[in-house]
């Protein structure tokens, strides 16, 4: 799972509800939460503005999948 830190539409308690869900199931997991991130950071395709509370949208860390 790839998060964006600084996601205004992903909550804080749903984070660790999705880490224990995954620790109850057993499964291999690993989560990478990406500091300055928002929703959807990994996309390319995906440029507004990151400082827009509104935006599903985000700045993608210069280490994202899918960087160039």
């Amino acid at each position: 799972m790839l998060h964006g830190a600084d996601d205004p539409h992903v909550k804080p308690e749903d984070v660790r509800a999705f880490k224990d869900e995954m620790r109850k199931a057993g499964v291999d997991w690993v989560f990478t939460s990406y500091g300055g991130a928002v929703h959807g950071f990994s996309n390319p395709n995906n440029d507004t503005d990151p400082s827009d509370a509104a935006s599903p949208i985000t700045k993608r860390p210069t280490n994202a999948p899918g960087r160039r």
